[in-house]
């Protein structure tokens, strides 16, 4: 038998990914975690965003390609300068969807 028949299935890398980020905001102090709103009514986002800390990821969808009900909200709030919008890939042909909060520029 081969290696590559030997490997065992890959673990759902979101659930690793949440578990890992707020242990280590807890052993570090710097990352808050991940704020999942994917399976979770349209306005979310806005609410996701008031109650974002410093170094928190607004995960808003999963998929092939940039879809669901925070897809408008999170384009509206990076064209507004309130968040950087990041994907990552999980698995072949799925993207984790990731919205970046930053701190509001100087007036």
């Amino acid at each position: 038998m081969s290696s590559k028949d030997q490997q065992k299935p890959r673990p759902d890398l979101h659930t690793i990914n949440v578990v890992s980020c707020r242990s280590s905001a807890a052993q570090k102090g710097t990352i808050s975690g991940i704020i999942d709103i994917t399976g979770l009514r349209r306005g979310a986002f806005a609410e996701a965003m008031t109650s974002a800390s410093k170094g928190d990821r607004i995960l808003y969808h999963v998929g092939e390609h940039c879809a669901g009900a925070h897809r408008a909200d999170a384009r509206a709030a990076f064209e507004g300068g309130s968040v950087l919008l990041t994907m990552r890939k999980r698995d072949q042909f799925v993207f984790e969807y990731i919205a970046i909060p930053v701190a509001p520029k100087p007036a």
